[in-house]
């Protein structure tokens, strides 16, 4: 009998060589948007990862989905490979058994020692309570522009700040944030 699931990790890589063929984040969203069976998605594009030599490691997706069934892992990789149009050698999927580190992984939150991605280059359908907890750390998505310049002026990086402010404030005043952030960066 075939173990199946209703979570699983997926890594694509960002070029098909076989099919000459680049996947965007359009193509991933657009998948994951029309496939009913997924209640909970979000994903990312790993464009920073080095090999222990400093080499760049090829441009990859990661992507944690929750699925309103179980499935096998063959039964979901068929599915993207037949939608996406991808050879079935860049797609990859595994069963999660910890979903919060599963989507903390996206950002390499508890793995200093790789590249920080940014939590608002994370893509998600931000429904599921489960990823909010994650990284919500202020309550009401009412933001005083005196708070937003008090964050950006105490903050060393970009991504400080949008791990305080959480996903759907940090996407929600992301330009109000960019523009205070090249002002201090002028500044100094």
């Amino acid at each position: 009998m075939v173990a199946k699931s209703n979570q699983f990790h997926l890594v694509i890589e960002e070029y098909d060589k076989l099919n000459d063929k680049h996947i965007t984040e359009s193509d991933i969203k657009d998948y994951l948007e029309s496939n009913e069976s997924i209640v909970f998605y979000c994903f990312i594009l790993h464009d920073s990862d080095t090999k222990d030599d400093g080499t760049l490691v090829r441009k990859h997706y990661h992507i944690v989905v929750q699925l309103n069934n179980s499935y096998s892992k063959s039964t979901l990789v068929n599915d993207i490979v037949a939608k996406l149009f991808v050879n079935r050698a860049i797609v990859s999927s595994r069963k999660i058994k910890d979903f919060v580190l599963s989507v903390q992984y996206l950002i390499h939150k508890n793995d200093k020692d790789k590249y920080q991605y940014a939590i608002f280059d994370i893509w998600t359908n931000d429904t599921n309570e489960e990823f909010k907890i994650l990284y919500e750390s202020v309550s009401s998505y009412e933001i005083d522009i005196d708070y937003l310049i008090t964050l950006v002026n105490k903050s060393s990086d970009l991504s400080s700040i949008y791990k305080e402010l959480g996903l759907k404030k940090a996407r929600t005043y992301r330009g109000i944030i960019m523009d205070l952030w090249k002002d201090k960066n002028l500044i100094i």
